[in-house]
C-alpha cells in the first residue's frame, strides 16, 4: 500500500475526524467504503477513528474457527472446497484505501506539489510570525503541545483557538463551528443562561455561535420530553454509552407552580393533573380543537400541584468516576393517588425495561420508648443548653428542628461520634444514645460511598436485630397508663413507642434486598459494581429537583417551576448529562468540569476496591456478628429478662416469631392472579372511555362545531395579544378558531391559557415553606 498516492485525497475527512466515535464513526466510514466494512468494524467493536488506526490487522478475524463469524463469512469471503475462506478483493482494498487516507490525515503528508511561490509565501509567513508578538507566541504554545501531548489529542484550547482563526477571516454569516465548540457552546449557555452566554459571544469574535444556531443544536439532539412518555429508547442508548445495563429506579415528586401552558410541539395543555390508566401516565391527554372544552377541563379537572419524576440509576462501571442517572418520566399529579398504582408502574417499568435487556435491581419511594427509658429530642436539647459548648457537640438549635425531616445534614450531625459519646456516658440518656447508633449504622450501610461490602452488610442486619429485639419486648411488655382509667386500653396503642411501621418495614426490606444482592453477585448473576448500594436512592430525583431549580438564571428570583417548565429545563439537563458523559471518556478536545472539593477528595478506586472482596466474604458470620452488636447496643435497657422469658431471646427463636408476627398482621394482598370476568369488565370500561374521549376529539377539531367558542369584548385593539384574522393554515392546529363580537378570530391556544386562568400561584423559595404551601394552592 502506497500512502502517497496521490490518488488519496485527504479532503474528504473532516479536521476533527478522530474524535469520531459510535455512529457518527460508521456513518462516515459507510460513505467513503461502503457498508460491509462497517459491518467487519462492528462485529469487532472498532467503533472510533482512534480505534481503527491502532488496530494491527481489521481482517485477522477471518483466520479464526468461530461460530459467530460464519454469517459475515460467507457474505464477505469465497468458501473453498476444502472449507477454507478466502477474502474477496473488493474488501481488501476498501481496507487498504481506508487506512491510508486516515493515516495521511494522521501524519499530514497529503502530497503536494512545492512551488517557487511557495516558498515566497514560506519567508512571508515566518517574517509575520516574527513581527507579530501574539503569533510569536501562539506558534510557541503549538509547538510545545505538539511536544508534550500525542499529536492527535489535542486540548480543547486548541480547537477552541483554531476555531476562532478561522472564522475571524470570514464574514458572520460564513463562520463554521467544530463539534467541540458546539459542545461547550451548550454547556456554557445551560450552566450560565442566556446573559452569561451572550455577555461571551459578543466579546470573544467568532467563538460561539448565535443562540438561534445554538438552540436548533440543542434540538437536533432529540432529547425533547414529552409529558408522562417513559423514554426507554432514550435509556437504552444512555446504558449503551456507559457499558452497563444495570440500575435502580427511584421515584419521588416536588412542588410546582399551579399552572396550564400550552406545548405547540406536542399541540396538547400541560400542568392539569395528569390521568393514568394502571398507574400509567396517559400521554397527551388534554388535546383539543374546542375552545369550551379548554374552558370544561379548567372548572372541572385539578392542576397539578407535584410534579412526579421517575430516575434511572445506572451502576457505576468501573472506566467511568461517576454515572449520571437518567429521567425516565416527568409528568404532573395531585395528593390523591392509590398504592396499588405505584405497584403497577413499577411492574411497567420493570418489564418494559426487561424488554430493552435492562435489569433493575431496586425500587425506592420516616414518644418512642426503649427499655425503661425515653427516646426524646430533649436529650440533644438538654446537651446544647446546659455544661457542653459548640466544640463538643457541633449542634446548632436548627438541628434539632423536627418540622425540618428532610435534613440530612443535621442527621449526620445528631448521629456523629461527639453527639453520641456525650449520650453514653449519661445512663439517662442510653434510649437516645441506642437509636441515634440505629440512624448511625443506616448511613454506614446505605449512604456512605467509601464504606466496604463488609461493613455494609453488618450494620444493615444490626439495624435489623436491634429493631426486632425493639419491637419484641414492646409486644410483650404492659404499659401502665398514668390515667388509671384508661387501664383496660393499655395493650390498644403500643404503636406510638417503637418507630413507624413503614420505616420499620423500609428497615427489613433494604438489609434483606442488599442480602439478596449480594448473593447473585456471589453466584455471578450480578456484576460487582451492583453493590454500589449509596447510588440507589430517591437522591437522583432530588438532584434533578435542584438542578432543575438552579438553572432559573443569574438574575432571576424564580426557582420554581410549572410542570411545563420542568420538562423545558430537563430538556437541557439531559443534553448537559449526555455531553458529561461523552467527555468522560473522550481524549482529543475533552471539556472539562468542575468538580467539588469534597468530591476530589474521593477516591472512586477506593469504592471498587470496597466491592471486590466480595468472594471472600462470610455472609453467615458477618450476620451472626450483627446479632451481637445489637444485643450489645440494647444491655443497658433491660429488656433482655423479658424477651428471655418468653423465649424470644435467641437468633432463631427471635427470627421466627417476627416472622409469624408479621405474618399474622400483614395487610398485604396477592394481586397476582384477578377474576377474569372483573377484568374483562374495567377492559370494556377503558375501552369505552377511550372511544368517548376520540369522538370528542374529532368533534373538537371539526369546523362545524363553533358554537360553543363564542366570545365578546368592548376591546377593538387586540395588541399585544395573539388573537388574529388570518393565519397560516400550516399553523392551524396551534390556534382556536372562536366567534368574537359576532365575527370569526383565530386566538391562540397559550392566549386562551392565559384567559382562563383566574390566580397567579406561587411557591416559596425556601424548601420547608415549599412543602407547606403545596397543597394549599388552589
Amino acid at each position: 500500500m502506497d500512502e502517497n498516492n496521490p490518488a488519496y485525497d485527504i479532503s474528504v475527512l473532516p479536521d476533527d475526524v478522530f474524535t469520531y466515535c459510535g455512529d457518527k464513526f460508521f456513518q462516515l466510514v459507510h460513505t467513503l467504503v461502503g457498508n460491509d466494512i462497517v459491518d467487519i468494524l462492528k462485529i469487532q467493536s472498532i467503533n472510533s477513528t482512534q480505534s481503527f488506526i491502532n488496530t494491527k490487522d481489521v481482517l485477522a478475524i477471518f483466520q479464526l474457527d468461530c461460530p459467530d463469524l460464519l454469517q459475515i463469512k460467507e457474505r464477505l469471503c469465497f468458501k473453498l472446497s476444502n472449507g477454507n475462506f478466502i477474502i474477496k478483493i473488493g474488501i481488501e482494498s476498501s481496507l487498504k484505501y481506508l487506512t491510508a487516507i486516515f493515516k495521511l490525515k494522521q501524519n499530514g503528508n497529503e502530497p503536494q506539489a512545492r512551488t517557487h511561490g511557495d516558498s515566497i509565501s514560506d519567508n512571508r509567513l515566518h517574517d509575520l510570525i516574527n513581527r507579530n508578538p501574539l503569533l510569536k507566541s501562539l506558534f510557541s504554545w503549538y509547538n510545545q503541545q505538539q511536544q508534550e501531548n500525542n499529536i492527535n489529542n489535542k486540548t480543547f484550547l486548541s480547537f477552541f483557538i483554531d476555531n476562532i482563526t478561522n472564522n475571524l477571516s470570514k464574514s458572520n454569516s460564513q463562520y463554521r463551528y467544530n463539534d467541540v465548540v458546539k459542545r461547550f457552546a451548550i454547556c456554557l449557555y445551560i450552566l450560565g443562561g442566556k446573559l452569561t452566554y451572550e455577555f461571551v459571544r459578543l466579546n470573544i469574535t467568532g467563538a460561539l455561535s448565535s443562540l438561534t444556531t445554538l438552540h436548533n443544536i440543542i434540538s437536533d439532539q432529540n432529547l425533547t420530553i414529552t409529558e408522562g412518555r417513559f423514554r426507554f429508547n432514550e435509556l437504552k442508548q444512555h446504558l449503551n454509552l456507559l457499558d452497563t445495563k444495570f440500575g435502580f429506579v427511584s421515584e419521588d415528586c416536588t412542588g410546582v407552580i399551579q399552572k396550564i401552558k400550552y406545548n405547540e410541539g406536542t399541540n396538547s395543555f400541560i400542568g392539569f393533573s395528569t390521568p393514568s390508566i394502571n398507574g400509567i401516565p396517559s400521554v397527551n391527554h388534554f388535546r383539543t380543537n374546542s375552545l369550551e372544552q379548554l374552558r370544561t377541563w379548567f372548572s372541572s379537572i385539578d392542576k397539578a400541584s407535584l410534579l412526579n419524576i421517575n430516575m434511572f440509576q445506572p451502576v457505576s462501571s468501573n472506566h467511568l468516576t461517576s454515572s449520571a442517572p437518567f429521567l425516565l418520566a416527568a409528568y404532573g399529579i395531585n395528593n390523591q393517588y392509590r398504592s396499588i398504582e405505584i405497584l403497577k408502574r413499577w411492574t411497567y417499568i420493570y418489564d418494559e425495561c426487561c424488554k430493552k435487556q435492562i435489569r433493575i435491581i431496586g425500587f425506592s419511594t420516616a414518644q418512642l420508648v426503649l427499655g425503661q427509658q425515653g427516646i426524646t429530642m430533649q436529650h440533644l436539647q438538654d446537651i446544647i443548653d446546659n455544661g457542653y459548648t459548640k466544640i463538643d457537640h457541633g449542634l446548632v438549635q436548627t438541628d434539632i428542628n423536627p418540622k425540618d425531616k428532610q435534613n440530612y445534614a443535621s442527621c449526620e450531625k445528631i448521629a456523629s461520634e461527639d453527639v453520641l459519646n456525650i449520650l453514653k456516658q449519661n445512663k439517662d440518656t442510653q434510649a437516645t444514645d441506642v437509636y441515634l447508633r440505629l440512624l448511625k449504622h443506616i448511613i454506614i450501610a446505605y449512604i456512605e460511598k467509601t464504606t466496604n461490602i463488609k461493613d455494609r452488610l453488618h450494620s444493615a442486619w444490626a439495624i435489623v436485630f436491634t429493631c426486632r429485639l425493639w419491637r419484641s419486648w414492646i409486644k410483650h411488655n404492659t404499659f401502665i397508663s398514668s390515667n388509671s382509667t384508661r387501664k383496660n386500653k393499655k395493650n390498644n396503642n403500643k404503636d406510638k413507642y417503637f418507630v413507624t411501621t413503614p420505616v420499620y418495614y423500609s428497615i427489613e426490606i433494604n438489609a434483606h434486598n442488599l442480602l439478596y444482592l449480594i448473593l447473585l453477585v456471589k453466584q455471578q448473576q450480578l456484576p460487582n459494581n451492583a453493590l454500589n448500594v449509596h447510588l440507589f436512592s430517591s437522591q437522583a430525583c432530588e438532584s434533578t429537583f435542584r438542578n432543575t431549580r438552579a438553572l432559573s438564571g443569574t438574575y432571576s428570583t424564580m426557582v420554581n417551576f410549572t410542570v411545563s417548565d420542568f420538562l423545558g429545563r430537563a430538556e437541557k439537563l439531559s443534553v448537559l448529562q449526555q455531553i458529561k458523559c461523552y467527555e468522560e471518556t473522550n481524549n482529543n478536545g475533552r471539556v472539562l468540569f468542575p468538580t467539588h472539593h469534597k468530591h476530589k477528595q474521593k477516591n472512586d478506586l477506593t469504592t471498587y476496591q470496597n466491592i471486590n472482596n466480595i468472594d471472600t466474604l462470610n455472609i453467615e458470620e458477618v450476620i451472626l456478628t450483627a446479632y451481637e452488636t445489637a444485643k450489645k447496643l440494647l444491655e443497658n435497657l433491660e429488656i433482655s429478662n423479658l424477651l428471655k422469658r418468653h423465649n424470644i431471646y435467641q437468633l432463631n427463636n427471635l427470627s421466627q416469631h417476627v416472622y409469624d408476627d408479621l405474618k399474622s398482621t400483614s395487610r398485604t394482598s396477592d394481586h397476582s392472579t384477578f377474576d377474569s370476568s372483573h377484568e374483562s369488565e374495567s377492559d370494556s370500561e377503558d375501552c369505552l372511555s377511550l372511544e368517548d374521549d376520540s369522538i370528542d376529539e374529532e368533534d373538537g377539531y371539526s369546523d362545524d362545531n363553533n358554537n360553543d367558542d363564542e366570545l365578546s369584548t368592548t376591546k377593538t385593539n387586540f395588541s399585544g395579544i395573539r388573537l388574529f384574522n388570518f393565519i397560516n393554515p400550516d399553523l392551524k392546529d396551534s390556534y382556536f378558531k372562536i366567534y368574537l363580537n359576532n365575527g370569526i378570530k383565530y386566538m391562540h391556544k397559550q392566549t386562551a391559557c392565559w384567559l382562563l386562568t383566574d390566580k397567579n400561584n406561587q411557591l416559596s423559595s425556601d424548601r420547608l415553606k415549599r412543602v407547606i404551601e403545596t397543597n394549599r394552592q388552589e
